[in-house]
């Protein structure tokens, strides 16, 4: 080999380069023959997002640059796009279809939040009598409130 390795094969790791080979046979006479290895390397992708958390049951979309790609997201979906609808960590496959490379997005954690369903709740009861007041409170107190009368605190 061009190389000095001897042997029938040679391991590679390096960039464009060409590579020859000398052979002789019990006749001492030489064949010659060469190849050229172009080495690719991956391209970097940057995985896009539109929000970083989202309410159940609502989506947001995930997505990579498209090209001569295919992708593989680590949901199993497949294309550019992917739309989805679960909190958790998302990465994507893309492999170069010209040349077999493979690179990967960096991962991209989406948080979900549950749906909130706030329950109010009257004291002393949910009975008025003329001259008595009732105090309401939802019992979500990290939520933002908007009550029918406009009011914007826990309690009213």
């Amino acid at each position: 080999w061009n190389t000095g390795a001897t042997g029938n094969s040679i391991t590679i790791d390096s960039d464009t380069m060409m590579y020859a080979v000398t052979v002789s046979d019990a006749f001492c006479s030489f064949t010659i023959d060469s190849i050229v290895v172009t080495k690719h390397y991956p391209i970097p992708f940057t995985l896009n997002y539109t929000d970083t958390a989202i309410c159940e049951g609502d989506s947001t979309l995930l997505s990579v640059a498209g090209g001569n790609f295919s992708y593989l997201w680590s949901d199993g979906n497949t294309g550019s796009n992917n739309y989805v609808n679960q909190g958790g960590a998302y990465f994507c496959q893309i492999t170069d279809l010209s040349f077999g490379c493979i690179s990967y997005t960096d991962t991209f954690t989406l948080t979900q939040f549950p749906r909130a369903e706030p329950v109010i709740l009257a004291s002393p009861s949910n009975v008025l009598c003329t001259g008595d007041t009732i105090t309401l409170t939802f019992n979500q107190p990290y939520l933002d409130a908007i009550w029918s009368t406009g009011e914007t605190t826990d309690t009213i």
